[in-house]
């Protein structure tokens, strides 16, 4: 049966120093034969509140905020805005958010244009279906033209960056209001990513992720929406080309939003 909406299917490398001694990621940068990648910074926001019974309330609730700056090797740069539902419900999916869709004109926020996409997410016996609204938005707001060129930090809570089309997507289909000011910026993370690696006969994606204390690649793969490939087969046949490559999966495969924003809370709390 044709898939109804694209799967990636995702194997993370590295990540715990008990399983991946200092070095093993460097060690897979060099297995993949990775050239320079292009260079880019994350941040998370979390409701942070002390005394929460939910470590990471958004997270658990199924709600990622995330904002993306990226060096393009031209030395320009980009940035987006990017509001998660994982994992939904298509049925708090209302029309038209019930289908992928896109525009290159600017919404009524003003930001340069968006993408809204559907697809399931496969980390090893994990399976969600996500939805998420990624909205561009000026680089300048991020960092400031005045700025120190080597300044990590935003110059801008992220928190402000989500705008009008954000806030329709949320009220129509999250199941929880969120007061955007009201959530605590997690990072920067310094990433790399890597286009049309190959991996045995997969083109993958690669992105590292770097934050004090964890380092991880995490290797991934996408079959697309009308694809009669079954998804459990691509996924055993990814991780065993993986394996070929000499790359040790770590064994408790999940998102790298999860491993970073469990590693930034508790960064936070101590």
């Amino acid at each position: 049966m044709p898939l109804e909406h694209p799967v990636e299917i995702k194997i993370t490398v590295g990540g715990d120093p008990t399983e991946s001694p200092p070095g093993s990621v460097d060690e897979a940068v060099q297995a993949l034969e990775l050239p320079d990648g292009r260079a880019r910074r994350i941040w998370f926001l979390e409701d942070l509140t002390p005394g929460l019974t939910q470590h990471l309330p958004m997270l658990e609730t199924g709600q990622i905020f995330r904002v993306r700056l990226d060096e393009k090797k031209n030395g320009s740069r980009e940035a987006d805005a990017t509001v998660k539902l994982r994992p939904a419900r298509r049925t708090q999916l209302p029309h038209p958010w019930d289908r992928a869709h896109s525009a290159g004109e600017a919404p009524k926020d003003g930001t340069d244009g968006y993408e809204y996409r559907i697809e399931e997410d496969w980390a090893g016996t994990r399976r969600f279906l996500a939805a998420s609204l990624k909205v561009d938005i000026d680089p300048v707001r991020l960092t400031p033209e005045d700025a120190p060129e080597d300044s990590r930090q935003s110059a801008l809570p992220p928190r402000e960056v989500f705008g009008e089309h954000h806030q329709r997507f949320l009220a129509a289909c999250a199941d929880r209001r969120v007061v955007l000011a009201a959530l605590t910026p997690l990072g920067p993370i310094e990433g790399t990513r890597w286009k049309d690696v190959k991996v045995g006969k997969f083109t993958t994606m690669v992105e590292r992720w770097t934050v004090e204390g964890l380092d991880f690649l995490e290797l991934s793969i996408q079959l697309e929406a009308g694809s009669k490939g079954d998804p459990l087969e691509r996924l055993i046949a990814f991780s065993t080309a993986v394996a070929a490559r000499g790359l040790n999966p770590f064994s408790r495969q999940e998102t790298k939003t999860r491993r970073v924003l469990e590693h930034l809370a508790h960064r936070a709390g101590a």
